[in-house]
C-alpha cells in the first residue's frame, strides 16, 4: 500500500482492474461521466451517496468501506486502501453486471494476444521487447491487456503500474506501484529520488529474478512523467541485452 496516492489515482486504479469504463461505472452508480471524470483527477469529491454507490460497484471488501467512505470525503487518507494493482475477479452474483465477458470482448483479436505471447516466449530466451498499445477511449484496450496477462500469468511474473492523470504526475510513477508490491528496497530508493541511477539498477535486477519473464504493464503512458519516459528506452535496451523482460 502506498500512503502517498490521492482518492482519484485509488479510484481510477480500482476501476480499471475491474474493466469498467468511466462510462460504464459512471451508469452504474447514476451520474454523469463527466463527474467520474472529475472525481478521478482529484477536481471533485463524491457526496456521501455517490461515495456508498462507489464502494458498491468497486466492490471495496467490507474491512476496507469505512476508509473508502472517509477518504472518499477527504475525512482520512487512502494509505490504508488497498492498491489495485492486478485485475480484479467480481463475484459471481456480480460477475455479469460488473465485468464484460472477456472472451467476447477480444473476438478478432486472438492475432494480437498470440503475437503478443510469442514475444513473451522470446523474453524467455532473453530477448526482451517493448509495445505500445494505443487506440481510441472505450476500444478495448485494457480488456486486451487483461486478457494477455491472464494468458501469461503462468508463464510470467507480472508487474503492473500506472502513470497519473495529473498536471505533476509522480516520478516514476508506474514503479512506485510496483515498488508498493516488492520487499521495501525499491520503494525505499524511490522515496529519496537523487538515487535514480539506484533505481534503474534495482529494477533490472528485479526483472533478472527467477526463472520466469516479467512482463511488465505501464497503463496510461500518455500520461507518463519525463523520468518514466527517459528511462523506458534504456530499459528496453538492457532488456535485449541481458534481460528477460
Amino acid at each position: 500500500m502506498l500512503d502517498t496516492i490521492s482518492f482519484g489515482y485509488w479510484l481510477r486504479r480500482r476501476r480499471k482492474a475491474l474493466d469498467l469504463t468511466q462510462a460504464a461505472l459512471a451508469q452504474q452508480v447514476g451520474c454523469a461521466v463527466d463527474t467520474i471524470k472529475k472525481i478521478e483527477t482529484d477536481v471533485r469529491r463524491p457526496s456521501q451517496q455517490l461515495a456508498e454507490r462507489l464502494a458498491d460497484c468497486l466492490q471495496v471488501p467490507p474491512e476496507e468501506r469505512a476508509v473508502f467512505l472517509q477518504a472518499a470525503r477527504a475525512e482520512r487518507s487512502t494509505y490504508r486502501l488497498s492498491v489495485s494493482t492486478q485485475p480484479v475477479d467480481p463475484s459471481a452474483e456480480q460477475s455479469d453486471r460488473l465485468a464484460p465477458d472477456i472472451s467476447a470482448a477480444i473476438l478478432e483479436r486472438e492475432i494480437y494476444i498470440k503475437a503478443l505471447m510469442d514475444l513473451l516466449q522470446e523474453a524467455a530466451a532473453r530477448q526482451g521487447s517493448m509495445v505500445f498499445l494505443g487506440g481510441e477511449a472505450g476500444v478495448g484496450k485494457t480488456t486486451l491487456v487483461r486478457a494477455c496477462c491472464a494468458a501469461a500469468q503462468t508463464r510470467a511474473r507480472l508487474l503492473i503500474g500506472a502513470c497519473d492523470p495529473l498536471s505533476t504526475p509522480r516520478p516514476l510513477g508506474p514503479l512506485v506501484d510496483i515498488a508498493a508490491l516488492g520487499d521495501g528496497e525499491l520503494q525505499r530508493l524511490l522515496d529519496d529520488m537523487g538515487q535514480r541511477d539506484r533505481v534503474f539498477r534495482l529494477f533490472l535486477a528485479e526483472l533478472q529474478a527467477g526463472q520466469q519473464p516479467a512482463l511488465v504493464v505501464f497503463e496510461d503512458v500518455h500520461w507518463a512523467d519525463e523520468a518514466t519516459l527517459d528511462r523506458s528506452d534504456s530499459w528496453v535496451a538492457a532488456s535485449r541485452r541481458r534481460v528477460p523482460s
